[in-house]
């Protein structure tokens, strides 16, 4: 046991833990194995660096089927997000576990056929003496890399429009994909040079892999100390959310140049009477009828609800108000927590309970955004605001 191998064993643990706690979450289902799977194979590895293959022979290469899995559970993750229909399941997904499907028919002989002694002759044989190209290596280290690429130009291509089309902030997290991007990214990296460069015998290519699966456990060590330090200071990932969403408030003069861009709209028919106009039937359908206490609320409802194209509001919002459908929407449901604190509802309901009344869909993103319009927690306000 050394740092290398701590830190191994320490991701694969929390990996069970973060999948668990992912899977139990509606969108974050794939996520969620995504990270059982990863934990799994972490767990091999340590059952191969330190042979305990030699006690349990049968879970030698059980491994083989879960890396061909890696690429499509992230990428169904993020391209989940941004599903309309969030139909997540027929043949069209199940296309993308053909992989694994095959791999797992390739070492089929192998789980049903041998012994255990022999799954051990077998196994350390293979990497015995010249060392050489593991060629199904080579294949899903290659489809893990396309379905990073997929996954990060989905991202790339959604984030510059989420703040004008959402009012939840769960989409945020996509910075925690990023993230994992990165990681993953530099473990294949680090995997094809080693397997490629070296010439060295099985037992010292299992103390040089213990580099590739420590990027590896970084990538799930990294997520969750960025999720929990995220919901333990929630004000933070609204003021750094995304790049180029125009939700950073220290300054609010280039926030406002920067949604007032003429060259965004410059094919837009609309004047600026027309711009007033909208904006007045939006405020007043917004104090009527309270759409914001909707969670899961979209531009496109809003339009619907209003008979408005969804492009119009978004303009509006913008140029009108300086603001994204995102803040807009969020700056009603903080105004409603803060009528309800006012009234003293606190009194006989959680903080929670009020800011799901007002449209929040998790404490963590109430306390996030609530901090960043008002410049307090709600208990701060509360003890400045309200009166006994």
């Amino acid at each position: 046991m050394n740092i290398w191998t701590l830190l191994i064993s320490y991701g694969s643990l929390q990996g069970l833990f973060l999948a668990v706690v992912m899977i139990m979450r509606e969108k974050s289902v794939y996520l969620g194995l995504f990270f059982l799977n990863v934990s799994y194979l972490l767990f091999i590895y340590l059952f191969e660096r330190f042979e305990w293959f030699r006690d349990y022979p049968h879970l030698i290469w059980t491994n083989v089927p879960s890396w061909f899995l890696i690429g499509p559970l992230f990428f169904l993750f993020v391209a989940g997000l941004f599903e309309s229909d969030r139909k997540t399941a027929g043949i069209k997904t199940g296309l993308h576990f053909l992989p694994a499907v095959a791999a797992f028919i390739f070492v089929s002989d192998f789980y049903f056929g041998l012994t255990g002694s022999e799954k051990v002759a077998l196994f350390t044989s293979f990497y015995a003496g010249e060392r050489v190209v593991d060629y199904v290596q080579m294949l899903y280290l290659a489809q893990i890399g396309a379905y990073l690429v997929a996954g990060y130009r989905v991202i790339h291509g959604h984030t510059d429009m989420l703040n004008d089309e959402l009012s939840n902030s769960d989409i945020i997290h996509l910075r925690m994909i990023q993230k994992l991007v990165v990681g993953i990214g530099t473990y294949i990296i680090l995997a094809i040079l080693l397997s490629v460069l070296l010439s060295s015998a099985y037992p010292d290519l299992l103390q040089y892999f213990q580099f590739v699966f420590a990027a590896l456990a970084s990538t799930v060590v990294i997520t969750t100390a960025y999720a929990l330090y995220y919901s333990t200071l929630p004000h933070q990932l609204a003021v750094q959310a995304i790049p180029g969403s125009g939700l950073r408030q220290d300054n609010p003069k280039a926030t406002m140049e920067k949604e007032q861009d003429p060259a965004k709209y410059a094919s837009s028919s609309l004047t600026k009477r027309d711009l007033r106009e909208i904006l007045v039937q939006i405020e007043q359908f917004m104090d009527k009828e309270e759409p914001f206490r909707k969670r899961d609320l979209k531009i496109g409802d809003l339009a619907g609800d209003m008979d408005i194209p969804a492009h119009h509001i978004s303009q509006c919002l913008n140029q009108e108000l300086g603001k994204n459908f995102f803040e807009f929407i969020n700056s009603y449901r903080v105004e409603a927590v803060k009528k309800q604190l006012q009234r003293g509802r606190h009194r006989h309901l959680t903080l929670l309970a009020i800011a799901r009344e007002c449209g929040f869909n998790s404490q963590s993103s109430f306390y996030r955004i609530f901090r960043q319009m008002t410049g307090s927690t709600p208990s701060d306000y509360i003890e400045t605001h309200v009166s006994d």
